[in-house]
């Protein structure tokens, strides 16, 4: 009866521990979690005048090809390290946030003026208004909607724009790339606008932007 027992107790063990890898390894196949790699970005101008302000908006261009093609989309989320919220004068940071999807994925940051205005102009769509940032540090936006609209396309690319509602930009007049990315507004009697890292950020690589899918 001993022998009996241990018997039945070790498969009992062995059935419990294959329904627990069994759990690990579903988990792992239809809850993924994905971290693309950030491609390309890029902040753009347009100077306003008057009152002579700088409107700067972002434009971040991430890679899609490790998502599976039968995949579902759960969730999604670009993940970013806003190093300052600036204001100055008598500007003010109230956190509103334009996030579009980007149509033309052509673009890169070594891209003449005109493609990337063409961009801008022509290719905005998917808004996204609801959303905000008001703290310094990592904030996560939710472009659920933007990533599974561009694969349902076949976009093997993903571009998001940032712009400040209160400082929208109607022409692209400058492009700038280096360590920080800028939304928002600057002008010489009112200054607001929040100071992004970047792909370029070298002081810690783990601050850069990233996106975030789960999928199934």
């Amino acid at each position: 009866m001993k022998k009996k027992n241990k018997k039945t107790q070790k498969r009992i063990v062995g059935s419990v521990i294959a329904i627990l890898l069994i759990g690990i390894i579903s988990f792992l196949i239809f809850k993924a979690p994905v971290g693309t790699g950030l491609l390309e970005d890029i902040t753009i101008y347009d100077q306003v005048i008057p009152p002579n302000h700088l409107y700067y908006a972002t434009y971040l261009k991430f890679d899609l090809r490790d998502i599976p093609a039968d995949s579902v989309i759960e969730s999604a989320n670009i993940n970013i390290y806003v190093d300052s919220i600036n204001n100055y004068h008598t500007g003010v940071w109230d956190g509103d946030l334009n996030i579009y999807r980007i149509n033309n994925q052509e673009w890169t940051e070594s891209s003449s003026l005109n493609k990337i205005s063409s961009t801008w102009k022509n290719q905005k769509t998917d808004l996204d208004n609801s959303q905000s940032i008001t703290a310094e540090g990592w904030n996560s936006l939710d472009i659920t909607t933007q990533i599974k609209n561009a694969l349902s396309l076949g976009s093997d690319s993903l571009t998001i724009a940032l712009e400040d509602p209160d400082a929208q930009i109607i022409e692209v007049e400058s492009i700038k790339n280096d360590n920080f990315l800028l939304v928002g507004n600057s002008g010489l009697s009112i200054k607001y606008f929040l100071t992004i890292h970047s792909k370029e950020y070298i002081e810690d690589t783990s601050l850069r932007p990233y996106l975030e899918i789960t999928y199934k």
